[in-house]
């Protein structure tokens, strides 16, 4: 009888050791899945505040063409208005 308690014992440490086992890599597992996940969506923010800069240097160009248009449209308004007047300097 002594024999056959300490083969279940055995067996139960055995038992006991391989489930921690499965736990750990289980563990180790999910961590690595989180890890690529976190990584995935730091890499789609980075593109995405890369394209909002994109976007927002392209609104900033677009607002000083039109800047410098709405200028020149001035400067010439002026010189109609200085040429009808007759003053030949600008």
């Amino acid at each position: 009888m002594g024999e056959t308690l300490q083969w279940l014992l055995a067996g139960l440490i055995v038992g006991l050791v391989a489930g921690w086992i499965a736990y750990r890599s289980r563990k180790r597992a999910e961590a690595r899945r989180e890890d690529r996940f976190a990584l995935a969506d730091a890499a789609a923010k980075a593109e995405a505040a890369v394209a909002e800069a994109h976007s927002a240097d392209a609104v900033r160009q677009k607002a000083r063409a039109e800047h410098e248009a709405a200028a020149a449209e001035v400067m010439a308004k002026l010189a109609a208005v200085k040429r009808r007047r007759g003053y030949q300097d600008l």
